[in-house]
């Protein structure tokens, strides 16, 4: 990705949303333009919970992690530099219970926090700041946390996945849109949603995409308190679902690419789900967030040569910011 960044598609689509929303009856609508204004020395002390459920037929298996860090923003050039540091971490309880493979993906989300990354003064995602020093960085931590029972080749693929330029770089630009990147620049009408559709790649079958339908919209404005000083904050909630013709295009298509080489007991997806609701708390002048809630859920009926299982997996992050 270039430094100069690409602007969000999501962005343009609500820009022309508003654009192209009139009222009939005359009746100027109510409407909160975003817009922002992140500046060198801005600091936010952050506190994040981060909870994965996953549930096969009646068995169920939890992980949560809380972490506290500092984001600080300074210059790059003509661009910002969004830094992530003093970072603790803290396992919730029951959460090493599981399997050593599951205690690995725990340790791995502690390690992988936030890589650095660059943006623009307009606000775009421009990419990650330092990335072969980060990659390393990160290679050494992971081989460190590694419970020494799991397979040599499980943790080569976890360490090449967790540090691979495609991941970091799609889950630093993820964390952004979700406070400014997919916001920013847009003009809402309260409560009137702007839709939006576009192609994601799956991680669940490689090399394919899926059509993603989106609902963005500003749902309410309120006063909040920053520095002991009241401000006024929006409501921001996108919703965005798996599109029900395209998943079952994805699975027929999949189903098809299987050889006769596949093992016949390898399990296979049937129906697929794919939900996320985004709900986001911000001062729409200069986009400063205050707390922001997402849940990812995947629901999907698996066949295996025993029977068709039920499976879900639901994602939960929870993340607070405070201004000094």
């Amino acid at each position: 990705m270039s430094r100069s960044g690409v602007r969000s598609g999501f962005a343009f689509a609500l820009m022309w949303f508003a654009a192209a929303v009139a009222r009939a009856d005359g009746v100027e609508p109510q409407r909160v333009a975003l817009g922002f204004g992140w500046e060198p020395g801005i600091e936010f002390h952050v506190e994040a919970t981060r909870t994965r459920i996953r549930a096969a037929d009646e068995k169920i298996v939890t992980s949560s992690t809380a972490s506290r860090y500092t984001i600080r923003v300074g210059a790059e050039g003509e661009n910002l530099r969004i830094q992530f540091t003093d970072p603790t971490f803290e396992v919730k309880p029951g959460a090493l219970s599981a399997a050593p493979s599951e205690q690995a993906e725990i340790m791995a989300k502690l390690a992988d926090l936030m890589p650095d990354f660059v943006v623009t003064r307009e606000g775009e995602f421009a990419g990650i700041h330092d990335l072969p020093g980060y990659q390393a960085r990160l290679r050494k931590l992971l081989a460190e946390i590694m419970p020494p029972d799991l397979d040599i080749a499980v943790v080569a693929q976890m360490q090449s996945l967790l540090t691979s330029e495609a991941f970091l770089n799609s889950r630093a630009s993820e964390e952004w849109n979700a406070i400014v990147g997919a916001w920013t620049g847009a003009d809402f009408e309260i409560g009137v949603p702007a839709v939006y559709s576009r192609a994601e790649p799956v991680a669940i079958f490689p090399e394919s995409e899926i059509r993603m339908n989106y609902a963005f919209s500003a749902e309410r404005e309120h006063t909040c308190e920053r520095g002991g000083v009241e401000r006024g904050c929006v409501d921001l909630v996108m919703r965005s679902e798996a599109d029900s013709e395209d998943t079952q295009r994805l699975i027929e298509s999949f189903l098809r690419k299987i050889t006769p080489e596949k093992p016949a007991a390898a399990p296979m997806f049937q129906t697929l789900a794919i939900e996320n609701l985004l709900v986001l708390t911000t001062e729409p002048a200069g986009m400063i967030p205050h707390s922001y809630k997402l849940t990812k859920t995947i629901r999907g009926t698996v066949a295996t040569p025993d029977g068709d299982h039920q499976i879900e997996q639901i994602d939960k992050t929870e993340v607070h910011y405070a201004v000094p």
